[in-house]
Formats: structure tokens, sequence, C-alpha cells
């Protein structure tokens, strides 16, 4: 039925899954709500002018006026296996599949593609695609509409290897135009001290910006394989809207920090203003093998407001797979939602539930309307080939409904 169900790209209304919450601290309980997912549906919302496709790695926000954005990789053009990256490059990012010349992104068109939707997403029309050049099949890693109208978007400076100005690390940039230009790149941190990779912006209650991802100790000019034993979360925070940063905070418990070896992150702010945590990491069972084989899981962990910072307070296994890049949704209702993982919680992550619906798209990421309805963003494939899926941005949307 999955199958039909992804080649139609609808799945019939008002499919009953049921989702009994419980809750600590007097929230939801299993006794006091019962809701059913309703009006669920999915459907393609940007396919690139070629066949197959190509449209990755999508990020997702709503701005200050409710309008939503989307913006994701594209890339067009016939293959050209010898146009590859020369090889000090391809040494300097470790990344293994550079060795195969269908994953050698250089000689192809590049852009990142800017969407918005001014009637919830029923809609979405064409705000900008600018071009750059890379390897790599992405460069964009997070962004979010500020409360002035700002957009802020995160890249990393070491996708950019032709471009010899740009510094190796992590990289912010600024849109006053709604996404159509962007200002100049601005490091975060020293490169000269730092290696930081974003994967993902949030903005707090209070208004301030955190900027969340990976972060190690040392100068952003190195392979990447050599940053993997110190790579550990980064939190940092911004009460100027992304133009200054605090210093990083420790995110994870010191006996925790070992072996870490991953960015992928994301966070939610609890109502109590404390931070609850989803973590993609190696194995800590897995020390016998090379850093580079060893397995990836997923781990949760809190941190407790402290002053106007936050302190690690603690973190452990999670109960479900390795999805890669963790999102969170906190809803209305009450649930966090792992949205890649279609996995929620009630109770700030003590017990977690499943989604009884169909896979969500690969490195999914949620949004909920001011009607309650819940928005899931993707592409359908994953981290394949140039040319070998026809990859797509597509859209679920469905209602939490109380019973």
């Amino acid at each position: 039925m999955t199958n039909k169900l992804r080649r139609t790209g609808i799945v019939p209304r008002f499919l009953a899954v049921w989702l009994m919450a419980t809750s600590a601290c007097g929230a939801l309980t299993a006794a006091d709500r019962v809701f059913r997912v309703t009006e669920y549906q999915r459907r393609t919302i940007y396919h690139s002018p070629e066949t197959p496709g190509y449209t990755c790695w999508v990020y997702a926000w709503a701005m200050p006026d409710n309008d939503l954005m989307v913006s994701f990789y594209e890339a067009t053009g016939p293959t050209d296996e010898s146009v590859r990256a020369p090889l000090e490059v391809q040494k300097k990012l470790s990344w293994p599949h550079l060795a195969d010349a269908r994953r050698d992104m250089s000689g192809l068109s590049a852009r990142n593609v800017y969407l918005r939707s001014s009637d919830g997403g029923a809609t979405w029309n064409s705000v900008s695609a600018d071009a750059f050049r890379s390897p790599m099949n992405g460069l964009v890693l997070g962004g979010l509409g500020l409360r002035d109208g700002v957009i802020l978007r995160a890249v990393y400076g070491a996708y950019l290897p032709y471009d010899a100005d740009v510094p190796r690390t992590g990289l912010l940039q600024r849109s006053t135009d709604g996404g159509k230009t962007w200002g100049r790149m601005e490091s975060v941190l020293p490169a000269d001290q730092y290696l930081v990779y974003p994967v993902g912006l949030r903005q707090l209650r209070d208004g301030r910006v955190a900027l969340l991802g990976g972060i190690a100790r040392g100068p952003a000019d190195r392979a990447w394989d050599e940053y993997g034993p110190s790579m550990e979360p980064l939190l940092m925070v911004s009460d100027d809207g992304g133009k200054s940063w605090g210093q990083p905070i420790q995110v994870i418990p010191e006996e925790n920090r070992r072996d870490w070896s991953c960015e992928e992150c994301d966070a939610v702010e609890l109502p109590n203003g404390d931070l609850f945590w989803v973590f993609r990491r190696c194995d800590p069972q897995d020390r016998d093998r090379p850093l580079a084989q060893r397995r990836h899981v997923q781990w949760q962990g809190r941190m407790r407001k402290q002053d106007n910072s936050w302190v690690p307070d603690s973190v452990g296994p999670a109960p479900f797979p390795n999805t890669g890049l963790p999102n969170l949704l906190l809803t209305r209702e009450g649930v966090i939602v792992h949205v890649p993982a279609g996995h929620w919680t009630a109770d700030e992550g003590k017990n977690w539930h499943r989604f009884d619906l169909p896979p969500r798209p690969y490195y999914a990421k949620g949004l909920q309307l001011a009607d309650g309805q819940i928005l899931i963003l993707g592409h359908l494939g994953s981290d394949d080939p140039y040319g070998t899926v026809d990859q797509q941005i597509v859209m679920d949307r469905f209602r939490l409904e109380a019973k």
C-alpha cells in the first residue's frame, strides 16, 4: 500500500491514526486527551525542470507575517564525469561519496532555491535561485525569518572549495528583501580557532536566535575526518538577530563528550525555558571500529535554563532508529513530534509513540500553522547519486483532532 500511496502522491482523507497522549507536570495524560490524525494528504510542491529531478535538503520556516518559506538544493545539467573535484579538494572534504563521479557535482548547475507561500502552503511562488559551484550536493544548512522580516541563513564554507576567499567554517548570511538577494558571508566564530558546522536556526520566545550544529576546537583548515573525534553539539545564541554571537554553550554533560563525533541535532524550547534535544551521534558501544565505520544512533537530552543561558542536564539513548538529521516540532496540542522518525512524546521524552503513517520525506522539517494544521516538508529519495532517483520536494499536511 505504501508504494501505491507514493505513486499517487496522496493518502486517503481521515486516515485512522489514534494518538493517546501521556505527560508529566499536569499537561496531557492518556486519560485527559485522545487525538486522531485527519485530512492527511501528500503533494509535490516543486519538481526540477529536468527528469529525473535532483532537489533535496529542505529547510522550512514561517515569516513574521505568517507566510511560509522553504529552501532547498537543486542541480541540473548533463553529467560530465570528466569534471571532477581535484584530489586535494576531495581529501580535504573527506567525503567518501566523492569517489563516485555521479556524486561529484562540480560540473553541474547548482542553485539554492527559495519558495514562498501566502496561503498556508496551498500555492508556492518562486522567490530566487542563487547559483554556486561545489562538488557537494548542498550548501545551505538552515534558514529563519526574524521578527523584523530579515531572513537569516547558515551555510558551510568548506562546501565552497572553489571560492578561495570563503572561510572553511560555519557562516551566516542575511537577506533584507525576502530572500531575493543575500549579504556577505560572516563567520560565527574565528576560523583560526574553531570549526563550526551549522545544521539549523531557531528563534526563542524572548526573540533571541539560537544556532545549532556541531563544533570542534582547532583551525578550520584541516581535512574533515580530522575533526571527527572532537566534534560535539553546538549551541550559540544571538540577542541582535544574528549580527553578533555569544560564546559556545556546552550542550552535553562532560562525561558524554568523548567520541560524540557528529553535528546533527535539533532542540525545542519547553514552556519552562528548558531545551529538549534529539541528537545523532556515533554509538558509544561501537568503539572497536574506526570512527568513520561506527554505527550512528539517536540520543535525546535536556538543558536546564539557568539565568539567561542553559546548562547540560542529562542525555541518553532515544528509542527510535537513526534517521539522520533530527527535526522537532512542539505542537499547540502539547506533544513534541520528532518529524523524520515519525514519533511523538507528550511527557518530554519519557515515553515515545509511533505515528502509523506512510514514511516521511527524507530529512523532513515540520511546521504548524495558526489554524493547527501540521505541514511536513522534505524530498523524495535520499542522499542519491545524481540522475539515479527522481527527487522532488513534497509536503504532507494533516491535523491532530481531539476526540
